[in-house]
């Protein structure tokens, strides 16, 4: 085999295997489109280069169907990874202006065809409609790039990829000559290997994230965790004097709900609840599931009549709400207990206090809101607060 045939077979060889690779990644995670359209573009890829670079350098089919049919598929393979650009920055693809840019090309490379068959005009025709398509997503995405290195690493992409796809056009004029062509593949495959790097690293990057998400929401209310809520108090600054409170929910009864009607009513009261305090949820006012049947928010801004004016809402909110589609009659109810920060008490006073203040409401007849002032001021997380075991109490 041939210097020559060896490097044709490293582009089709190289972008199968990515886009192979990234296909077996999507199947694990299939909510994730871009990976989908990246994977197609290598694979779409592959049979352009095969076309090109065997079915028209060695005759194996008619020279103008071989081009412009591997043309078409270049123009699908970029526009693909633009696609997958775009969905990852949570963008619309403009699909319209890509077909407009893909007929533009069809018309001017047919023409190119029939007219005269020259190498330069072809390789100016392909690479401008490529370098088009890469010029506008680069253009539509820019707004959402945030300052990451991830982000960079994917504006180094497209600048890489508009290099590439611009040094065969500046050495087109010489001809079908040796040196352009192990250009073209060489510059190719290197394009390759770096796009499936960061995108690679981009996917990971993706995962980790979503693993960190996992990590510190609850799955059943869909609402942070102890962690998650920890971790969201601890991002808070100083609410001013007096205006800092936690309020603690737990439903009433919950352990009747339960035995009664079966987990999966439990279940779908824990979400009802998830849902009603994620409406709640805001700039000032942060939520969470902390316990089996017990959630807090912690509200910044609104003092002690706020707060308490937000729990007794929540309150009548859940009462009057049909938590279970399996029993419609079904009716829950909650306690609330408020506390209120002044002075220089941490959370960890707020929360020892809002925990009383439950407790009364609970031996107070239950489904109430009950405030307990306490010594304390500056909202700042103690280490640790929320991992505390939140104690056993009649539901």
């Amino acid at each position: 085999m041939s210097s020559e045939i060896l490097i044709a077979l490293l582009n089709p060889m190289v972008s199968s295997f990515i886009g192979v690779l990234l296909l077996a990644i999507w199947l694990h995670h299939r909510e994730r489109r871009h990976v989908l359209l990246f994977s197609l573009g290598f694979l779409i890829g592959a049979g352009a280069f095969v076309i090109r670079d065997f079915g028209v350098r060695y005759g194996m089919m008619p020279a103008a169907l071989g081009r412009f049919v591997a043309g078409l598929l270049f123009v699908g393979t970029v526009t693909a990874v633009c696609c997958a650009v775009h969905i990852y920055y949570q963008r619309r693809s403009p699909l319209r202006l890509f077909a407009l840019v893909a007929v533009a090309w069809m018309i001017a490379f047919g023409w190119s065809l029939l007219v005269e068959d020259s190498l330069a005009r072809r390789t100016y025709i392909i690479h401008a409609a490529l370098i088009s398509l890469v010029f506008i997503t680069f253009i539509r995405v820019l707004p959402s790039l945030r300052r990451t290195m991830i982000d960079f690493a994917v504006l180094f992409g497209m600048a890489a990829a508009a290099v590439n796809l611009t040094l065969p056009v500046l050495v087109a004029g010489q001809g079908d000559t040796p040196f352009f062509w192990t250009l073209t593949m060489v510059a190719s495959v290197l394009l390759e290997v770096m796009l499936a790097l960061i995108f690679l690293a981009v996917l990971a990057a993706e995962l980790f994230r979503s693993m960190r998400q996992e990590a510190r929401i609850d799955v059943l209310s869909h609402l942070p965790n102890r962690r998650g809520f920890e971790e969201d108090v601890g991002h808070l600054r100083a609410a001013p004097e007096g205006q800092a409170a936690l309020i603690l929910m737990d439903i009433d009864h919950f352990k009747c709900v339960n035995d009664e009607h079966g987990h999966a009513v439990g279940d779908e009261a824990i979400r009802a609840c998830g849902i009603l305090l994620n409406e709640a949820a805001g700039p000032d006012v942060l939520v969470a599931r902390v316990g089996g049947e017990e959630f807090a928010l912690c509200v910044t801004r609104r003092g002690t009549e706020g707060a308490a004016a937000l729990a007794e809402s929540l309150r009548a909110g859940l009462a009057g709400m049909q938590v279970s589609a399996r029993v419609p009659e079904l009716r829950v109810t909650a306690s609330f207990g408020v506390a209120r920060a002044s002075g220089g008490a941490d959370l960890t006073h707020l929360l020892a206090g809002a925990d009383a203040a439950l407790y009364r409401a609970k031996r107070a007849g239950r489904n109430c809101v009950h405030v307990l002032e306490t010594s304390g001021g500056v909202v700042e997380p103690a280490a640790g607060f929320v991992r505390r075991a939140f104690r056993d109490r009649p539901s």
